[in-house]
């Protein structure tokens, strides 16, 4: 029915000249609600009855590892950095996270295999939906409380300008 009503005429008149393809994807994705990812209903997941996502479900927490052995990798490169007092941390940026569980098997692997990097690190999940920001931090509380994991409300449509890394440094 709140789908109908905004989409009803007048309205659908007077904006569908405007109306563009990307405005509709945004309504349909975020809109406040009944947006797809801000209705808190989402199942992500290989079942049946879950929803399709990007995520390889079943490599978990493979995955996770082989991601973060790599991100050692750059960490290694960049000369170790965010290991000293005062120096400012290493940062792994992850955009659209789903539930989290990708920061999830990254962190958990580095936690055990890669202590001192660990230490370094602040994983920061730019998220556009409270919903599932929500569901991110549920998923990743432990790593929340010890500091390492950030969630934070970022539109991947707003980052041309610079501003989030401006803010992250």
């Amino acid at each position: 029915e709140q789908v109908v009503h905004f989409l009803a005429p007048p309205v659908l008149e007077e904006c569908a000249p405007h109306y563009t393809f990307r405005q509709f994807m945004d309504d349909s994705l975020y809109h406040p609600d009944w947006g797809y990812y801000s209705n808190g209903r989402i199942r992500f997941g290989h079942g049946r009855s879950e929803d399709f996502t990007t995520f390889p479900v079943a490599l978990r927490p493979v995955f996770g590892a082989m991601i973060a052995e790599r991100a050692a990798g750059f960490w290694h490169a960049s000369g170790c950095p965010g290991g000293g007092v005062g120096e400012p941390p290493f940062l792994l940026l992850e955009l659209g996270a789903g539930l989290g569980v990708l920061a999830h098997d990254i962190l958990t692997h580095l936690k055990r295999a890669r202590p001192h990097m660990y230490d370094a690190v602040i994983y920061v999940i730019g998220e556009r939906s409270p919903a599932l920001r929500a569901e991110q931090r549920r998923t990743n509380a432990g790593f929340v409380a010890e500091g390492r994991l950030e969630v934070r409300a970022v539109d991947a449509q707003d980052l041309h300008d610079g501003s989030l890394r401006t803010e992250l440094q």
